[in-house]
């Protein structure tokens, strides 16, 4: 799915509030791995940043 950068700081701005996993030092919640996952998944799909879901069970 296509992002924008705004919604990368957004969902680092989001991230910040789950404190016990970010004191675990878990280095996929620092704000450079957030990004570069973003831009990784972008490039893939032509576009500068995206996100990447995996559907687990369609719903009708």
């Amino acid at each position: 799915m296509k992002l924008e950068e705004r919604h990368i700081f957004k969902k680092i701005e989001m991230l910040k509030f789950y404190k016990s996993q970010t004191k675990a030092n878990r280095h996929y919640f620092s704000e450079d791995f957030i990004k570069g996952l973003a831009f990784t998944w972008g490039a893939q799909i032509g576009y500068r940043f995206a996100e990447a879901f995996e559907v687990i069970r369609w719903i009708s």
